[in-house]
């Protein structure tokens, strides 16, 4: 996302990316990639658990959160929603720009 945080600024979209871990490892992950959006550290997975992602225990993890991507219009209606069952699926950006495409 931050190689591609142009295009997601030119979609007139904001970023707001929430990780499952301690505050110090998120600010220094932040830190190290330069991130050009915002980090949001959820060490209680409050965040995971509100948004209904946190998995207490399934064959691959115990106490995380699903990776997920969540688009949230100004008016606060959810466009678009992506909840992956593995550690190694993600959205793709297009896809969650395409949400926010006004078509005629």
């Amino acid at each position: 996302m931050r190689d591609r945080f142009p295009e997601i600024r030119a979609a007139e979209t904001d970023l707001v990316l929430v990780a499952c871990q301690a505050s110090t490892a998120v600010e220094a992950f932040a830190e190290r990639e330069k991130l050009p959006f915002p980090i949001v550290a959820d060490e209680d997975r409050s965040i995971a658990r509100l948004w209904g992602v946190y998995v207490a225990l399934n064959y691959e993890s115990i106490h995380i959160a699903r990776p997920a991507t969540f688009g949230v219009d100004a008016r606060g209606v959810v466009r678009y929603a992506r909840v992956s069952r593995s550690q190694f699926s993600r959205a793709r950006l297009e896809e969650v720009l395409a949400a926010f495409t006004i078509r005629p």
